[in-house]
């Protein structure tokens, strides 16, 4: 065991397979258990099996995406930036896509947005901070800000995206925010 490392080695890698492996079963499962009485009444065709083996499929390939990332891989969090010129205001909407799955259970905390030139902080400039994806991957954040916050802004801004009550972990997401004239 190297200094500084505790446990067993590797463990951190196979909790995140398994993790991933148990979450593409459950979905899985859970694709056949919303057709089971359709099967059991002879009325599954094959568009539906079609269907769901495509769901299925993509229930399994982030399980898979998680084996090849190996053991070294380091939870980094996504960038987000937006753009937002008073003179052409256009919606400041999008969707993260986090390299990583997340709990059913995990809830999302955003900070304010954090001046980087030393002026006031932006307070409630996250209009919707939400799970994006309503199955159990957790995978994708919608985040829309609100644009009549950012009448009297000006310069950039930073702010982060983490799960709540987690304690110190890699952040899901870094917000940047460019305000100008």
């Amino acid at each position: 065991m190297k200094a500084g490392q505790s446990g067993i080695p590797g463990f951190e890698y196979f909790e995140r397979i398994g993790i991933a492996w148990q979450r593409a079963m459950t979905d899985h499962a859970r694709i056949a258990n919303n057709v089971w009485d359709q099967i059991k009444a002879g009325k599954y065709d094959h568009a539906a099996m079609a269907a769901n083996w495509a769901n299925v499929t993509e229930a399994y390939f982030p399980a898979l995406v998680e084996g090849f990332r190996g053991p070294g891989y380091v939870r980094e969090p996504v960038w987000v930036y937006f753009t937002y010129s008073k003179g052409d205001p256009k919606p400041l909407e999008t969707v993260a896509r986090i390299p990583r799955m997340e709990s059913q259970a995990t809830e999302l905390d955003a900070t304010t947005f954090a001046s980087m030139h030393g002026k006031a902080p932006l307070d409630g400039v996250y209009k919707t901070c939400i799970w994006a994806d309503d199955d159990l991957s957790r995978t994708q954040i919608k985040i829309v800000l609100d644009p009549t916050i950012l009448g009297g802004a000006d310069g950039q801004y930073i702010s982060i995206i983490m799960p709540k009550n987690r304690g110190p972990e890699s952040p899901l997401v870094i917000v940047m925010l460019r305000v100008t004239p």
